[in-house]
């Protein structure tokens, strides 16, 4: 896992939405999704974050795009479980 500095967990929060997602939230994520993990999507998903967890001070956090995933999601058109959908999907 990479770690990375002050500076560079402030550029890519930047562009991160949700904000960085870290410890307990992340094993509850992937707690989520482990129910789905017979659909090829939630995999991609799963995978994704895994390969985007970095290191901040001792911390595991992944920093996703939400708003490029969602769009992904449509434009695939694929048809997911309607609480993943929920928890992708859902807005503030």
């Amino acid at each position: 896992m990479k770690q990375i500095t002050q500076e560079e967990l402030i550029e890519r929060t930047k562009k991160s939405d949700p904000y960085p997602v870290g410890e307990p939230a992340l094993s509850r994520y992937y707690a989520f999704f482990k129910q789905y993990d017979s659909i090829h999507e939630v995999r991609v998903l799963a995978t994704l974050m895994r390969l985007n967890e970095v290191e901040y001070e001792g911390c595991r956090l992944v920093l996703f795009d939400k708003p490029k995933l969602q769009r992904a999601y449509y434009e695939m058109g694929e048809r997911i479980p309607e609480a993943f959908a929920a928890f992708l999907f859902e807005t503030d």
